[in-house]
């Protein structure tokens, strides 16, 4: 949870979707829970479950391949492909598009995030 890639995943998650960001990992996901129905706190942790899993990879991809420098963007779309991935093995239809709409909206804050931030640093 402290390297620059989870706290700049975390903190686009926050801002996409309005969620307040605990600084212990078990209290972030459980502060996300509260108040979703159980339907949908299973999606939410699929989401969660996709971001852990593009870290892990881009983390792994650094350390172990020598690949050069990962982007925020690219753990992102990581994420969201990982998602949509499996937003097609969900039980109902509107579950899939659920998780794909979510998908959509963290990647406009991305690109939103990344705009502002080369507006900034010209």
């Amino acid at each position: 949870i402290d390297c620059h890639y989870a706290k700049f995943l975390w903190r686009a998650v926050q801002f996409s979707f309005g969620l307040y960001l605990h600084s212990i990992i078990t209290h972030i996901f459980y502060g996300w829970l509260l108040g979703v129905d159980k339907k949908r706190s299973k999606l939410v942790l699929v989401g969660a479950s996709a971001i852990c899993w593009a870290l892990w990879l881009s983390r792994n991809d650094l350390v172990f391949d020598k690949s050069p420098s990962i982007s925020y963007m690219q753990v992102i779309f990581r994420a969201t492909y990982w998602l949509r991935y499996w937003a097609q093995l969900q039980k109902f239809e509107e579950d899939g598009e659920f998780i794909k709409v979510a998908c959509c909206k963290l990647e406009m804050t991305i690109m939103q995030f990344c705009q502002l931030w080369l507006e900034i640093y010209k």
